[in-house]
Order: C-alpha cells, then sequence, then structure tokens
C-alpha cells in the first residue's frame, strides 16, 4: 500500500498469496476466498493506477510506458483463479466455478493471451468439462437421461480453437488431449454413440504429432475403455481393431511402463471375455502375451503384480 508502484513488491505479496490460498483450500475449516480478492484488488490496483509514490530506490519501479502488470505476477493470479475454480467444482459449486472461469478469460484476453497463460487457462477449461459430464451425470439420474452437460460441448469446442491456433504449444495439445479422453469416457458411460468419433479426433491429434509421448498415453487409456465396451457390447471386429492398435502404440521404441500397464489390462479384459466363449487358441494367445509383458527386464513391480493377479485368479486352484 505505500508502494504501489512497485513491482517486485506486487510480485512478493501475490506469490504469498498464492501460497495462502492453496494452504486455505486445502483446509476443511478454511475459507480461500479472501486470498483471492486480495490477489483480485492487487491485479486492479497495478492495471487501473499510476505510480503515485516513489518506491524504495532499490526496488523494481514502473517505468514510463512500461507494462503495469508483469507476466510471472498475472500467472500467480490465474493460477490462483484455477486453484478456486477447482475447488469450486469439487464442492459442486458450478455457478462459482462459471464465475471464475469467466474472470479468467478476461484475464487472459487483458494480459494479451500469452501461451503460459493460455495453458492455465486450458487447464481450466478441462477442469469445466469434468464439472459439465458430472451435472450431466447427476441431470440422468435423476430422470433417467443421459444429455452433455451444460455448455460441455462449447467448452470442448473452445479448447480446440485454443489447441489449433498454436500447434507447437504442448500443454495445449495435452489439455485437448485429457479432455478428448475425458469425453470418450464420458461417451461411453452415457451410451451416446460418439466414442468413435471422439476416439478419431484423439487419434488424429497423436498423428499431428507422433514425437508427444503424453499425447499417446491419453489415446493409450481411451483405446483401453473403447476395448472393454466394445467387449460389454460383444463387438468382436471393434474389440480386435482397439486391441491392434494399442498394440501397435505399446510397440514404439519410446513407449513406457504407463503404456504396457494399460495393455496388460486390456489383454486382462480380453481373457475374462475370451473364457466366457471364445476358443482356447485365442485364450492361450493372451495369456502368453501377458506372460511376456511380465518377463520384461524392465517390467515393474506393478506390472508384474498386475499379470500375476489377473493370471491366479484364473488358473491358480482353489486354496
Amino acid at each position: 500500500e505505500r508502494y504501489p508502484g512497485d513491482l517486485e513488491l506486487a510480485g512478493q505479496l501475490m506469490r504469498a498469496l498464492l501460497h495462502l490460498h492453496r494452504w486455505a483450500n486445502a483446509r476443511p475449516d478454511e475459507d480461500g476466498r479472501r486470498y483471492l480478492e486480495l490477489a483480485e484488488a492487487v491485479v486492479d490496483d497495478l492495471a487501473g493506477t499510476g505510480v503515485t509514490r516513489p518506491a524504495p530506490s532499490s526496488s523494481r519501479r514502473v517505468g514510463p510506458g512500461e507494462p503495469r502488470l508483469s507476466t510471472e505476477l498475472q500467472r500467480d493470479h490465474l493460477r490462483m483463479l484455477l486453484a478456486a475454480h477447482a475447488h469450486a467444482g469439487d464442492r459442486r459449486e458450478f455457478d462459482r466455478a462459471a464465475v471464475l472461469l469467466a474472470r479468467a478469460r478476461e484475464r487472459v484476453e487483458a494480459a494479451g493471451r500469452p501461451r503460459a497463460m493460455l495453458e492455465l487457462l486450458a487447464q481450466m477449461l478441462v477442469n469445466a468439462l469434468v464439472d459439465a459430464n458430472a451435472q450431466a451425470s447427476a441431470a440422468e439420474a435423476a430422470v433417467g437421461a443421459a444429455e452433455a452437460g451444460p455448455g460441455a460441448e462449447g467448452l470442448l469446442a473452445e479448447l480446440r480453437e485454443l489447441a489449433r491456433d498454436d500447434p507447437e504449444a504442448s500443454g495445449l495439445q495435452l489439455h485437448l488431449a485429457t479432455a478428448l479422453f475425458n469425453a470418450h469416457a464420458a461417451s461411453g458411460r452415457q451410451g451416446s454413440g460418439r466414442s468413435s468419433e471422439v476416439l478419431a479426433e484423439l487419434e488424429a491429434l497423436v498423428t499431428r504429432a507422433p514425437e508427444r509421448l503424453a499425447l499417446r498415453r491419453r489415446l493409450v487409456m481411451a483405446l483401453v475403455n473403447h476395448h472393454g465396451d466394445a467387449l460389454e457390447a460383444q463387438d468382436g471386429p471393434g474389440a480386435s481393431t482397439a486391441l491392434a492398435r494399442l498394440r501397435e502404440l505399446v510397440r514404439s521404441p519410446d513407449a513406457d511402463e504407463h503404456m504396457r500397464v494399460q495393455l496388460a489390462m486390456a489383454l486382462g479384459n480380453g481373457l475374462a471375455h475370451a473364457e466366457q466363449g471364445a476358443g482356447t487358441g485365442e485364450r492361450d494367445g493372451l495369456v502368453a502375451e501377458l506372460r511376456m509383458l511380465a518377463a520384461r527386464p524392465d517390467a515393474s513391480e506393478a506390472l508384474r503384480t498386475l499379470v500375476l493377479e489377473e493370471l491366479s485368479s484364473r488358473f491358480a486352484p482353489p486354496q
């Protein structure tokens, strides 16, 4: 308050408020809103007022023609909005979450849409889509009809636009992939019939940037769900196609343990369904593939345990 034009002091205050806000949100007996309101006041004061009092000579002061808001200060403020938005969604305060998202959009536009802030906004949009799907699930339980959450398509369209406008921004592409994975899972749960369409979009995203392992991880997880849904629907060709693509992705030289665990889960699902009517040859092939995954020199304890549990539950003699 004594030195309203001091950028260093303002930045330190914003970082302190960010930590206090996180601390308050983690405690059931605290309310982080007051820290967010203080941060809003800091941003508004710097954006809307000039330097009216001298700052200490050792501090960084706003010069003529310089922006009064540093990128880092604005990013810390946006991180607070992101945390507050997620907290509101967890508490099912969806109206407040919508207000916070709208405020974040305004802040990003006012800052000139820097990539770092756009990526934080994209993370908020992913969380907003989760909230929209939760509202859709609640509505389905209440009225027995599965519908898209309010504004879900608009939120996904906004994410698509952000990712399309900056294809080199790996964070934006990853947030879009996460949103598509969530949309695919929601479509499968709701039986909307859009899961194949969403999976194709996720596949196209991976095709445009095959070197990005994080995108392929999202596709692998979606394929596991798609394979399971096809098995449940007794769609043999669909399940075979999904499993074949999953194997292809896991065979890539840079495939990691997470992807191999996902493949093991899909093979276990396939084995469970093979026992219900498929031939011995198909079952034996799935068993052999599971054993090969567990026998890899770099197989983690988690992967070996998963395979052991899958095989023991089916072939171990009863105790």
